[in-house]
C-alpha cells in the first residue's frame, strides 16, 4: 500500500475546505489515544498506531497478511466500483461516467459552493434503515428505537418539544405532544412500542 497515495486521496477535498484538513490530521497524526478495557485488560489500538501499522507492518502476523491483502484489493475495488456503476443505485448520478448535471465534471464552481457544508448522502435514513436490516437478520424483530420513523423523531426530539403558549397561560408550559395525547392513545403507544 502507497501511504503517500491514501493519505493524498482527498486532497482537493482538504484544499478547499480547511476545516475537513484540520480533522484529518488530528485523527490520523495528533490524536493519540491508549483505552484500556475494563473487563478484558486489552488495549484499542488508536487510529495514529493503527495507520502506522497499515503502512509499516511491525507486528509478524499483519506482515504475513500483507500478500493476502494485495489479492484482496483489487476484488475489494472491483466491488465498489460496480456498486458505483450500478445504475439502480443513488451514487451512479454522482459518477462522471453517468454524465448526469449531479456528476462533479458537470458541477459549476457556483453549484459546488451552495454544495459546501452539506450532507452529499441521505445519510440518517440509510444509517436507520440498515439498523433495522441488521435487527432484523439477527433477531428476526425490530426494537421500537431502531425503527426508521423513530430515528427521525428522536433526532427532531417531536415528543420533547413544548407545545406554544398564548395569551393568559403563559405561565403554563407544557410537557410536550406525547403527554398531550389522551390517556388511552398513550396507553397504545406504549403497548406498540
Amino acid at each position: 500500500l502507497s501511504e503517500i497515495f491514501m493519505m493524498t486521496l482527498f486532497q482537493e477535498i482538504m484544499n478547499d475546505l480547511p476545516p475537513f484538513q484540520e480533522y484529518w490530521t488530528h485523527l490520523f497524526k495528533k490524536r493519540r489515544m491508549n483505552v484500556v478495557s475494563r473487563k478484558s485488560g486489552a488495549r484499542l489500538m488508536g487510529l495514529a498506531r493503527a495507520r502506522e501499522e497499515l503502512f509499516f507492518p511491525r507486528k509478524k502476523t499483519n506482515q504475513e497478511c500483507e500478500p493476502r491483502l494485495r489479492i484482496l484489493i483489487p476484488v475489494f475495488t472491483a466491488c465498489v466500483r460496480g456498486e458505483m456503476r450500478d445504475k439502480k443505485k443513488a451514487c451512479w448520478r454522482n459518477i462522471d461516467e453517468s454524465d448526469s448535471i449531479m456528476c462533479y465534471k458537470n458541477c459549476k464552481d457556483c453549484i459546488e459552493a451552495l454544495l459546501l457544508g452539506h450532507k452529499a448522502v441521505n445519510d440518517d435514513s440509510e444509517r436507520a434503515l440498515g439498523m433495522t436490516t441488521r435487527n432484523v437478520q439477527r433477531g428476526n424483530n425490530v426494537l421500537l428505537s431502531n425503527a426508521a420513523g423513530e430515528a427521525g423523531i428522536n433526532f427532531n426530539n417531536a415528543f420533547k418539544r413544548p407545545l406554544p403558549v398564548h395569551g393568559k397561560e403563559k405561565g403554563d408550559r407544557s410537557q410536550g405532544v406525547f403527554h398531550e395525547f389522551s390517556p388511552e392513545l398513550i396507553d397504545a403507544i406504549l403497548i406498540a412500542g
